[in-house]
């Protein structure tokens, strides 16, 4: 397997293919994760950091922020959150995503309603920016925002523990004081694969997020975990904490 630092060789439809395509354990437990924080949100804005090609991670936030600002460096992974927002015929299909929070949400798994929730997202993310977490200021707007959404980002773009620490002190500057940070993690990871060409990863876990937030001034920091067996990673870390 070839091994590469380039994200240039991305592929957001093998990534979608490989990770999105059924409601996996792990899934469910990020919708579960992100139902429940979301839960004790009331209106604000969010900015979405590295979002990848993805759009389950913002699902729950919908129903209730009022504005989504979606950040991502690849232009292919930003013309992906196009397609969804355009309805476009080749869009990656999240109907069992949207179902799955539709039960969450104690509503109906009918069509309508997943239409509705699909509209509601689309709604909600008000622009489609890029994304560079090696400039001093990755996103282009001088915004602070009520809820900062990083989803397998830092940790999943570097193995150098400097460069991941120093992207998220600059997603954190996004954020207002009080504001609420949302952040998912590969577990223990060394790298991960796509297709066959494997990606840098930084290897984290729960008590050293928790120590490092403390330490980047967080509080009310709140970890759940889910373990699974995989060449290169155990699991997955979610995080919910407030910046102080």
């Amino acid at each position: 397997m070839e091994h590469t630092d380039d994200f240039n060789d991305f592929n957001p439809q093998v990534y979608l293919d490989d990770y999105y395509s059924e409601m996996s354990e792990p899934n469910a437990f990020l919708l579960d994760f992100y139902h429940k924080v979301y839960s004790e949100v009331e209106n604000g804005s969010l900015l979405e950091i590295g979002g990848g090609p993805t759009i389950y991670q913002l699902i729950s936030a919908s129903a209730k922020v009022n504005k989504i600002v979606f950040s991502e460096f690849l232009e292919a992974n930003r013309n992906e959150i196009l397609k969804f927002q355009n309805k476009d015929a080749d869009a990656f299909d999240w109907d069992i995503f949207f179902k799955y929070v539709l039960k969450l949400e104690n509503k109906e798994d009918n069509p309508i309603n997943v239409y509705e929730i699909k509209q509601r997202l689309r709604e909600k993310i008000a622009d489609v920016v890029k994304c560079d977490l090696t400039k001093g200021r990755p996103v282009s707007t001088d915004d602070k925002f009520d809820i900062i959404s990083i989803n397998f980002c830092p940790e999943s773009i570097t193995d150098n523990e400097k460069v991941f620490i120093d992207h998220l002190r600059k997603s954190f500057n996004y954020l207002k004081s009080g504001g609420l940070l949302v952040f998912t993690a590969l577990r223990n990871a060394t790298s991960y694969s796509l297709g066959d060409i494997s990606f840098p990863a930084f290897p984290v876990n729960e008590d050293y997020l928790k120590k490092l937030l403390k330490k980047e001034g967080f509080k009310d920091i709140k970890a759940d975990v889910i373990l699974f067996e995989d060449e290169t990673m155990d699991g997955n870390v979610a995080i919910s904490a407030r910046k102080a």
